[in-house]
């Protein structure tokens, strides 16, 4: 009977802790919503490199081709292809309207919030984790660059979410999907942005930090994994 009751209050903790997560996520992300929220007229401006994100992702969708067009004639983009593919997925539910990729951005703003405060509750708590939250939503440079068809926004979202899972692999036994997801993100990130091959070195560190060696060589290869399509797609292309 004792047993059944402590079972029960733990069951009823761990909702109740849930509950208490969402509801700050949820003021969060309403509060960051409000913030950063524009019109698609106004991020149809494209000031400096949103031009060669947006028209080859609209370009892709229309002609087949990842192609920017300047004065009728087609010419490669002077950026790796992944930001334009990342767009697409706005154009594609809000129409072709070039401004309309600043939806994605976004989404990828709200998503490094909840991803920071997730980052802060495992190391410090939901004190840290709300600080840390707040502190992103409010710096200029990410209100300013959540408002722009721009990279540095996603590169956020993906670079908080590969450290996430990274560190969850150390926490978790079932680790291998984990180490996977993780490269495949960091693959994806670098074609984003090609300075985001730094995070490869720290993200190898973090996964050798703790473990048996084959454990760790293991976490780097399945990292490695998911990785390498990336780099070899980018190579490709």
């Amino acid at each position: 009977m004792n047993r059944s009751h402590l079972f029960a209050g733990i069951w009823k903790d761990a909702w109740a802790s849930r509950w208490c997560d969402a509801t700050i996520i949820l003021g969060l992300i309403l509060f960051a919503g409000f913030s950063f929220y524009v019109t698609p007229e106004f991020a149809a401006n494209l000031p400096q490199d949103g031009p060669d994100f947006a028209i080859p992702a609209v370009n892709l969708l229309e002609r087949g081709e990842l192609v920017l067009t300047i004065f009728g004639h087609d010419h490669p983009p002077s950026h790796p292809f992944g930001m334009s593919l990342l767009l697409v997925p706005a154009y594609v539910v809000a129409g072709h309207f070039l401004g309309n990729g600043v939806y994605a951005i976004l989404f990828c703003a709200l998503g490094s919030i909840v991803v920071i405060y997730v980052l802060g509750v495992k190391l410090g708590g939901r004190w840290c984790g709300s600080f840390a939250a707040l502190f992103l939503i409010t710096h200029y440079g990410f209100w300013q660059y959540s408002q722009k068809i721009m990279s540095e926004v996603p590169s956020v979202f993906l670079l908080t979410s590969v450290l996430a899972l990274v560190l969850s692999v150390r926490e978790k036994h079932e680790t291998g999907i984990r180490c996977v997801v993780a490269g495949t993100i960091l693959g994806f990130a670098i074609t984003v942005r090609y300075d985001n091959l730094l995070w490869l070195a720290p993200t190898a560190a973090l996964l050798l930090v703790a473990g048996s060696r084959p454990e760790r060589l293991r976490r780097v290869g399945l990292c490695l994994a998911g990785l390498a399509p990336w780099l070899l797609l980018l190579a490709i292309y």
